[in-house]
């Protein structure tokens, strides 16, 4: 979005737990299939993954995939088109809000209570001193089109919130069926987190207030697996980045601690994600001209002097993007 040394290195998406970290896939997941980048792809198989090259994106940022509970690709997108499994766009499925510059351009959930109805919800660059189209959510329809799928066109581009950043995440509620969607708004240190159920979007956010007041919009927000922590990672054009973890409560949907610090090696923060046992946290770094590292935290124990003593540098000199 802002120069071209940041779209380049943006473009390469990072899949840090295959270059990093071994793991076993123990049967099919609704993540086995992942399309990214330029036409780029991962199938995550019983035996490992496996690069792909049958995708449709070519995006620079934000994307989202998703298949069935037994592992068949559904559909994925970039925010602004969506793709069914046979790589086809679908009916209606062009024009979303979202933007393939934005960071976190969609994600997918399933439509509570239902079997074949999920959202995609999207988040658009915002334009200076405004939120753009503001975050945004559609419903797809697996049951239609011979099960590939249709864009609702009743249920499409309808607005959740304004004056969002590029960032959006969902937390299983704590009654297990339901999701909180959330983002953090600009130039605030507001959290706003709304709850999509079986009834679909309800309107009313559940907000948080951190403490620490972020002007910036690039950069990634994540749930743990837990579903008790958030992190954020938020890049600045003008200051230092800001590494944020945040105590969250599944239940209400509100943010009961935040804690956030800046780090020598990730200078602009872009990339975050947790361990699956949600006790490591993982930075990358995306501020053109800097290290381009990754770093790792022990968030185990929630305490800020604690967690930054434990930052382990995992990589550098290599232009990571997402995580």
């Amino acid at each position: 979005m802002y120069d071209n040394l940041r779209l380049f290195f943006m473009s390469r998406l990072l899949l840090a737990f295959c270059l990093f970290f071994s793991f076993s896939v123990f049967g099919q997941t609704p993540a086995d299939w992942w399309y990214f980048g330029d036409s780029a792809g991962v199938h995550f198989t019983p035996t490992g993954p496996v690069a792909v090259t049958d995708g449709k994106l070519v995006t620079t940022e934000g994307c989202a995939s998703i298949s069935s509970n037994t592992g068949d690709l559904l559909f994925y997108t970039d925010g602004t088109s969506v793709y069914n499994a046979q790589h086809q766009i679908m009916p209606n499925g062009t024009g979303l809000l979202g933007n393939s510059s934005s960071t976190q351009s969609a994600i997918i959930v399933p439509y509570p209570g239902t079997l074949d109805k999920y959202f995609i919800i999207t988040v658009p660059v915002p334009s200076f001193g405004g939120g753009g189209f503001g975050m945004s959510y559609s419903v797809v329809d697996m049951a239609l089109e011979a099960g590939l799928g249709d864009v609702d066109t009743l249920q499409k581009n309808i607005p959740i919130a304004s004056n969002v950043g590029e960032n959006v995440c969902a937390v299983r509620h704590a009654n297990g069926q339901s999701f909180w969607i959330v983002s953090h708004k600009l130039s605030s240190d507001t959290v706003v987190a709304f709850e999509f159920d079986a009834s679909g979007f309800n309107p009313t956010p559940s907000v948080s207030l951190t403490g620490d007041v972020i002007d910036a919009w690039v950069g990634s927000i994540k749930a743990s697996p837990s579903g008790n922590y958030i992190g954020f990672a938020s890049q600045n054009n003008v200051t230092n980045g800001r590494i944020t973890l945040m105590s969250f409560d599944n239940q209400t949907g509100l943010v009961d601690t935040a804690l956030f610090w800046s780090s020598a090696e990730v200078v602009g923060p872009y990339g975050i994600e947790f361990s699956g046992d949600s006790k490591i946290l993982y930075v990358s770094d995306g501020w053109a001209g800097q290290n381009r590292s990754i770093v790792q935290y022990d968030v185990d124990n929630f305490d800020l002097a604690t967690i930054t003593a434990s930052e382990y540098l995992i990589a550098d000199s290599i232009a990571f993007g997402q995580l």
